[in-house]
C-alpha cells in the first residue's frame, strides 16, 4: 500500500510544487534534498468476520514532512493535509480508499532519518487509510 500512497501523493500539484518527486518509503535516501516526504506504515489490519477476511483493510501511516526550516515543514504538512484529509477514491492501484489525517506531531528528526542532516525540520502527519485488499 505504501507504493500506492506515494503514487497518489504525487498526483497533487500542491504537494509536488514543493517536493517535486521527492516522496520516499522511509527512510529517505542519504543526502536527500529538502524538502521531501517519507511514508512509513505503523499498523495494518484486515476487517474480519466469522468466515475470514472480508476484503477491506486499514492502516496507520506516518507521513513525515521534512524541510530546511520549521516554516517550510509546516507549509509542506499543510499542503499534504489540505490535499488528502477526507479523501475517498482510488490511490494508485488500490480502490475504494479513504484517508483521514490525525492531529499534527512536530518533532525534531533523528539525523539518520534526514540523511545525516540534523538541521532539518519535520512535521509528522498520522494518516488512517482504508482500502480494498
Amino acid at each position: 500500500m505504501k507504493a500506492n500512497i506515494i503514487t497518489w501523493l504525487k498526483t497533487y500539484s500542491t504537494i509536488t510544487d514543493i517536493v517535486v518527486a521527492r516522496i520516499y518509503s522511509a527512510p529517505a535516501p542519504r543526502n536527500a534534498s529538502k524538502p521531501f516526504i517519507t511514508i512509513q506504515m505503523i499498523t495494518d489490519e484486515s476487517d474480519r468476520y466469522l468466515g475470514g477476511v472480508n476484503g477491506y483493510a486499514r492502516g496507520t501511516y506516518d507521513i513525515d514532512c521534512y524541510a530546511a526550516t520549521p516554516e517550510g515543514a509546516h507549509a509542506l504538512a499543510n499542503a499534504v493535509r489540505a490535499a488528502t484529509d477526507g479523501y475517498s477514491g482510488a490511490m494508485g492501484t488500490a480502490t475504494d480508499c479513504y484517508c483521514h489525517i490525525r492531529p499534527v506531531i512536530e518533532e525534531p528528526p533523528e539525523p539518520e532519518d534526514t540523511g545525516g542532516d540534523d538541521m532539518a525540520s519535520r512535521i509528522v502527519l498520522s494518516a488512517s487509510i482504508g482500502h480494498n485488499q
